[in-house]
């Protein structure tokens, strides 16, 4: 039952956790196989109460762990579906990916860019590397990632909780 039931608490893992909670996953499936090992005791190919209540209880706190989002550490993250519908709505993915160049970088290839950067320049002026590239998403630019510049997505300023969202989405991604 368990083996059985670990690809798809996998899969719902997946989706609702971020890669960070992978190997805390991996550990509790782990510790679970050494107990249904130890406390697997059957009687007549029937396993006993204690194996099944074991492997219930296993099961949901690898659910509870891996879907476990909005701890202190993450709060200011946007979901999963959030971002997604920020992206669609605002039309990033037209020239942006996840892994794959399109018009512009891939997102991965931009968190890679900036992973341990804390400073942004742009147009001469130094903020932030958050603040930075909220600025430069919003306004617009060219110079970074090659000759094809990058239109301002917000040039009258009214998304900017929305575009810091995506940058703190991008940004996590090397993480």
């Amino acid at each position: 039952m368990l083996k059985a039931a670990f690809p798809a608490a996998f899969l719902m893992a997946g989706r609702c956790a971020i890669t960070e909670w992978t190997s805390h996953f991996v550990q509790d499936y782990l510790l679970v196989q050494k107990i249904s090992k130890v406390g697997s005791v059957c009687i007549d190919g029937v396993k006993t109460m204690k194996t099944i209540t074991l492997s219930l209880m296993a099961i949901l706190c690898l659910l509870l762990t891996a879907c476990e989002v909005n701890t202190d550490k993450h709060s200011s993250r946007a979901s999963t579906s959030e971002v997604s519908s920020l992206i669609q709505r605002n039309g990033c993915n037209n020239c942006h990916d996840l892994d794959r160049r399109v018009v512009g970088p891939s997102w991965v290839d931009i968190s890679l860019k900036y992973k341990g950067v804390t400073k942004y320049t742009y147009r001469g002026q130094e903020y932030s590397l958050e603040d930075g590239l909220v600025i430069k998403v919003s306004q617009g630019g060219s110079g970074n990632w090659g000759a094809m510049p990058m239109p301002g997505n917000d040039l009258p300023g009214a998304k900017q909780d929305e575009i810091r969202k995506l940058v703190k989405f991008v940004l996590g991604l090397s993480n």
